[in-house]
Parts: structure tokens; C-alpha cells; sequence
């Protein structure tokens, strides 16, 4: 059900702006950002430390 929600979420942005506004991919919780530096465990840990929360 979460998947439909955000397919016609998705669907209806692009009906109403006519596309999906990328603007939303770049900022909040979506916000793209380098990792830093270390081992690919620690990476993996707080990857899911994030979405444990």
C-alpha cells in the first residue's frame, strides 16, 4: 500500500507541475550528500542506524 501511495503520489505531481520537481530530491531527508571517509562496515552501520529511527 506504502508503494501505491507513492506511485500516485508521483502520478499526480507529474499531472499537476507536468513533471516530478527534482528540486524535492535535492533537499530535506532526500538531500544527496558525500560520505565521509571510512570502512565500508561503519557506512553500512549508520545506514541502518538511519533507518532504524
Amino acid at each position: 500500500m506504502t508503494l501505491a501511495t507513492i506511485g500516485t503520489l508521483g502520478a499526480g505531481a507529474t499531472l499537476w507541475f507536468g513533471g516530478l520537481p527534482r528540486r524535492w530530491f535535492f533537499i530535506g531527508p532526500f538531500a544527496f550528500r558525500a560520505a565521509g571517509e571510512g570502512r565500508r562496515s561503519t557506512h553500512v552501520r549508520n545506514g541502518l542506524i538511519q533507518l532504524g529511527r
